[in-house]
Parts: structure tokens; C-alpha cells; sequence
């Protein structure tokens, strides 16, 4: 699931070309979700021209997402692989997702320093701010695991700081440019509070359970200075 800063490529094509052109999709990073790959949609139709008689042929429509920064190599892929001399295809911006992912709140005003000092404690982790410390924080998104792919979306929403983790260098400057302070407590570390609360509502429920939450723990420790 890519949520916002995402887009949909649909294309157009025989049916016998259909698995060539949605392999070629995937190799440029389309078509992710959920852990899984190569994820298409296709839907038989009915395409009609007209040059002199009119024509129709049989089509599959193909439907991939792709990340914002895949698209252009995806419909670069497309072309490359379509069999057409002018394939049609279209790329629609993703909007769908976004409300399923993550929670906006709003919490006491603070300094962004405070904020990311009660995520310390709470997540653990190695923790990164993109920010000034000094800087007010009211409103606050989060989103566990991987979840700078919806910086837009929590700014739209109102948020002054984004909580998640695996936040790139280029994913935390757009956020900062955007008016959007972000807090990386880390992958798992940001994952941890609500996997514990999972745990413990599953261990009342049931009573005998294997506790695994201390596992895949985050890879990054810090050093000594």
C-alpha cells in the first residue's frame, strides 16, 4: 500500500501481451502490495477504431500502482515493452489508501524536542528529528513501520509532526518543506508499542501464548561518542 504519493498505471493491450507488459511494470517497481509483487488488475473489454470501416478488437485493461518516484521509469518500461507503436495508457494519482493507514491527533502543545523525547522513551530506537527542536508541536500523525509515504497526507491533515520510521533523507527534506517536522524512531522501534498491545490483547483472550515481541528488533544501536 503506497497511500498518497502514489499513482495508478492503466495501459491497454491483446491479451497475449498482457504478461509481458505487467512483467515489464513490475521490474520498474510497479504493482507492490502488502508484501507481495507484481500486483495487477486486468479486465477484458472491447476496444473500437475507426480509419475508413470501423474495428474492434479484444483488449485486457491492466491497472498497477506504483510510488511517485517509480512512475516515470514504469510508463518508461511500458512503452518499451507494449507492442503498439503509440500505446494508450494513463496515470491516475492514488488517494484511496490513505485514509486506512496511520492516526492524526492532537496532543499538549510542545516543543518538537519534548515530542521526540516522550517517542524516545516510549519506541526506543535510534532516534532522528528533522526539525527545530524549539519548534512548536500541537498536532501530531503517526504511522508505525514505513511511513514516509504519507507525509502529504498528515500534512493535509493538519500535522505538525510525523512519527514513523525509515524516513529517507529526500522523503525528510519534501516533509520539512512542506511545513512537516518528522520523528524516525526506527522501523521496529515505531512498530513495538502496538505490537505489544496486540500481544497482550490476545494473551488475555487466550492465556497460553509464545511472547515474540522482542523479536526482529532494530538492527541500528547507537555508539559511543
Amino acid at each position: 500500500m503506497w497511500g498518497a504519493d502514489s499513482a495508478k498505471i492503466v495501459t491497454f493491450v491483446a491479451d497475449e501481451h498482457a504478461d509481458a507488459v505487467a512483467a515489464a511494470l513490475a521490474a520498474a517497481g510497479a504493482g507492490e502490495a502488502g508484501g507481495s509483487t507484481a500486483c495487477s488488475f486486468r479486465a477484458a473489454g472491447t476496444t473500437t477504431r475507426r480509419r475508413g470501416e470501423p474495428s474492434t478488437a479484444d483488449e485486457v485493461r491492466i491497472e498497477m500502482v506504483a510510488p511517485a518516484s517509480r512512475v516515470d521509469a514504469a510508463v518508461a518500461a511500458l512503452v518499451a515493452a507494449h507492442p503498439y507503436d503509440e500505446p494508450a495508457y494513463d496515470v491516475y494519482e492514488r488517494r484511496g489508501d490513505a485514509g486506512f493507514v496511520g492516526r492524526v491527533g492532537d496532543v499538549e502543545p510542545q516543543p518538537l524536542g519534548a515530542l521526540a523525547a516522550a517517542v524516545a522513551a516510549a519506541c526506543g530506537g535510534v532516534l532522528r528529528v528533522a526539525g527545530e527542536p524549539a519548534s512548536a508541536v500541537a498536532r501530531v500523525a503517526v504511522v508505525p513501520g514505513a511511513g514516509s509515504d504519507y507525509a502529504a497526507v498528515a500534512r493535509a491533515a493538519g500535522a505538525d509532526v510525523l512519527v514513523t520510521g525509515d524516513v529517507t533523507h529526500h522523503r525528510a527534506r519534501a516533509a520539512l518543506d512542506r511545513g512537516l517536522a518528522v520523528v524516525d524512531p526506527g522501523h521496529a522501534p515505531s512498530e513495538r508499542p502496538g505490537v505489544r498491545n496486540l500481544y497482550a490483547a490476545i494473551r488475555d483472550a487466550v492465556g497460553d501464548v509464545i511472547d515474540l515481541t522482542g523479536h526482529d528488533a532494530s538492527p541500528w544501536h547507537e555508539t559511543e561518542s
